[in-house]
Formats: C-alpha cells, sequence, structure tokens
C-alpha cells in the first residue's frame, strides 16, 4: 500500500519510531474514550490527539504534524459535527471530527506505520454494527477485517514522489519492538523520500502453481 506523503510526515514518523519504545501501560482512561466514541460515532480533535498518544507517548514528538495534515494524508475527511437543532437555536457552532470507523482507522495505521497502538478495543465495540451494514466503505472494511489481518497486512509506504522511481540512495533500518521492519530512504543530503513498514508476520501470497 503506497501513500503520498509529504516529507516532514516521514521525518517525522521517522523519528518517532526512532525513540525507544514506551512500556504498554494503558490508564484506564482510553476506555472511556472509545466508550465516548463509539456511543456518538465521532472522535473529535481532542480525541484523535490524545488517544494514541496514551496508546504511545513518542507520537507527542510528531505533534508539529496536524491531525488535519494526516487525515488528509490517508484520505480521511474531517467534518464539522453541531448538536441536533432546536427552534430556539441561535448561532450554533461545530466541532472538526472524523467518524468512529474512520479513527479506528488511522489508529491501524498507526499499528502499521510501527507505533505500538492498540485498535482492539475500538474494532471490538464498532464491529457488530459494521457487520449489519449491507455495504461498507474501505475503512469500515478494514475495521472488519482487523482481528483477522492483524500484524499481517501487506507492507506500507508513504512516498513523497510516489510516481517517481530512484536509485543509489541511502538507507536506514530500524526494527520496532512489535517486530515491524521499517526502512527509510534519503538523499545525499539526508532528504526524506519514503519509509516502508513491514508486518512482522507478512507474508507475500505464493504463485499459483497450477498457472505455470
Amino acid at each position: 500500500m503506497t501513500i503520498a506523503a509529504d516529507k516532514s510526515l516521514i521525518k517525522a514518523v521517522w523519528s518517532g519510531l526512532s525513540e525507544p519504545a514506551p512500556q504498554r501501560s494503558y490508564p484506564l482512561k482510553v476506555q472511556s474514550f472509545v466508550d465516548r466514541i463509539t456511543a456518538t460515532g465521532w472522535a473529535y480533535g481532542t480525541d484523535i490527539e490524545d488517544l494514541p498518544s496514551y496508546m504511545d507517548p513518542r507520537l507527542d514528538l510528531i505533534r508539529d504534524v496536524k491531525y488535519r495534515d494526516l487525515a488528509a494524508t490517508l484520505g480521511l475527511p474531517v467534518r464539522y459535527v453541531y448538536k441536533q437543532p432546536r427552534k430556539s437555536d441561535g448561532e450554533v457552532t461545530g466541532y472538526p471530527a472524523l467518524s468512529a470507523a474512520d479513527f479506528a482507522y488511522l489508529l491501524i495505521t498507526l499499528e502499521r506505520l510501527g507505533f505500538m497502538m492498540d485498535p482492539e478495543p475500538l474494532v471490538r465495540a464498532l464491529r457488530p454494527a459494521l457487520l449489519q451494514q449491507a455495504e461498507v466503505t474501505e475503512q469500515e472494511r478494514q475495521v472488519i477485517l482487523y482481528e483477522k489481518q492483524r500484524h499481517r497486512m501487506v507492507p506500507m509506504y508513504l512516498h513523497s514522489k510516489p510516481s517517481e522511481r530512484f536509485s543509489d540512495l541511502n538507507e536506514q533500518k530500524l526494527i520496532t519492538s512489535a517486530g515491524y521492519k521499517v526502512t527509510l530512504q534519503t538523499t545525499d543530503l539526508g532528504e526524506p523520500l519514503s519509509l516502508a513498514a513491514r508486518a512482522p508476520k507478512y507474508r507475500p501470497a505464493k504463485a499459483d502453481s497450477s498457472a505455470l
């Protein structure tokens, strides 16, 4: 899976992953996030910024990459959400938010990049209702399939110039505590061009021998 990404995002993700992995310790507040997001169907700006950082404090290091930019990179629409209108309402205030399923997909993507996310509580809460839908979005489909495919999904690529191919680039590699193999490609001047993350249980599909 290749995603066109700004160089600043690639650099920030690599910088975060290069820090020592934190001990996995979730405060009870994480469940309150999940309960509220599931009940409302929306993840607001504070949810999007705070919950991933509770799961992996290294994400504080990429706060210069705003969640709106990350959502846009993944093609996730940020919508303004309002209270139900009343006759007495005058001026109303809307709050930017992602749908609950899109936010779960964002958590899944951060895990696929190598961060210590745990999308499972939110996925578990959303999955029953999603299974009742006749049609789903790609993000909702990924939520439904998450438990089966966790740590097995195809490699993820962030590429600043996905339509171009380069050779003789400098490479830096690391392996996360969860076993994700991450490779950063840069120019001789240290300019980040791409980042690849390979899941620890990923196995390429075998060629069909009957077709040979």
